[in-house]
């Protein structure tokens, strides 16, 4: 049997499409499991033991895209999963000649319609995560686990001990601020971040910020404004280095951004900053311990990824929440992760 999965893009969705491929691999354990994505998201995948190989899309234009599909329709797949349900994706997936074929089920039209015209027609609130999950349901199979952990090599782990001992830091006193985000009107103000990261290491915790190439101009940001000694690795580890530092630390504050997911991945919890966007649209924290600071406006949600721009201008469902607001949430996480739980 050879099973073919295909999801492009973003980080953070692929984040959470692991624990659907843990359990494509369990459900079947001698398969060929090939992964279509991407080539910036191949490293997500490094070493992964639930797939046999990573099959990239480079630069994405109609030409390759048709090479991908006739290159997949080679493989004589078994079965084949759409879980990105794009124009492209689905392209492919209308290619390919295989036997069982399934698809991610996305309500657009609820979407536009809380979007621009503020209606909810959405009679539960879904994750991402759990639609992936009734992917392999669809399939026969059962034992789906939406929190089952990211898988992390030795390599990672160590990777991640060495940055620790470097900096001096203690594993139980770390917290992560991940200030970033692909589009900035998801991004709490950085003169807040900072704020929250000054006062935090004042409390006896070591702050460490975090984030891709994107986001050093951010992180840097912060760390000159917060004044204080805080540790800045954004753009110098790999998404799973990152993951393996997650790991490691008390919790997690961050955006509406892969952050978030990467970490619940690792089992630990965030303290997620959420604005233009809302729960409806799969990506609120999983994790019991995790804690969303968001405002009821009239105007949210604005968009469906943060992309546009804030219609009042000041963005006041993210300038309305204030460092007090996080510094509570974080004192209740502080109370609930003991240090032995991150060790």
């Amino acid at each position: 049997m050879r099973i073919v999965v295909i999801r492009f893009s973003s980080l953070g969705d692929l984040v959470l499409l692991l624990p659907m491929l843990s359990a494509l691999r369990d459900g079947f354990p001698e398969a060929v499991i090939d992964m279509v994505t991407r080539a910036s998201f191949a490293e997500l995948f490094e070493g992964n033991t639930d797939i046999d190989s990573v099959i990239t899309l480079e630069e994405g234009s109609m030409a390759e895209t048709s090479r991908l599909a006739s290159q997949l329709n080679e493989n004589r797949y078994s079965i084949a999963i759409d879980a990105h349900n794009v124009a492209r994706s689905r392209f492919i997936f209308n290619r390919l000649n295989v036997p069982t074929k399934v698809r991610l089920k996305k309500e657009g039209i609820k979407k536009f319609l809380l979007i621009n015209f503020k209606l909810n027609l959405y009679e539960k609130r879904t994750r991402l995560i759990e639609r992936y999950g009734e992917l392999v349901q669809s399939l026969g199979l059962e034992g789906f686990d939406p929190i089952r952990p990211m898988k992390l090599s030795a390599a990672h782990e160590s990777r991640a001990d060495s940055m620790i001992d470097e900096f001096g830091l203690k594993a139980g006193d770390i917290v992560a601020l991940a200030p970033g985000s692909k589009w900035k009107t998801k991004r709490w103000p950085a003169e807040r971040f900072a704020e929250v990261t000054r006062r935090l290491y004042n409390m006896g915790f070591s702050p460490v910020l975090i984030g891709g190439v994107e986001d050093i101009e951010t992180c840097r940001k912060v760390k000159i404004l917060s004044s204080v000694d805080a540790k800045d690795i954004s753009g110098k580890t790999s998404v799973l280095e990152t993951a393996a530092m997650l790991k490691k630390i008390r919790f997690l504050i961050t955006n509406d951004s892969a952050a978030l997911h990467i970490a619940e991945s690792v089992g630990t919890p965030v303290i997620a900053i959420f604005g233009p966007t809302v729960e409806e649209f799969g990506y609120f924290p999983r994790l019991q311990k995790s804690i969303v600071l968001q405002r009821k406006l009239w105007c949210r949600p604005c968009s469906r990824t943060g992309s546009r721009r804030c219609i009042l201008g000041s963005r006041p469902c993210l300038t309305g929440i204030e460092v007090d607001d996080v510094l509570e949430a974080a004192s209740r996480l502080a109370d609930e992760t003991s240090v032995q739980t991150k060790q």
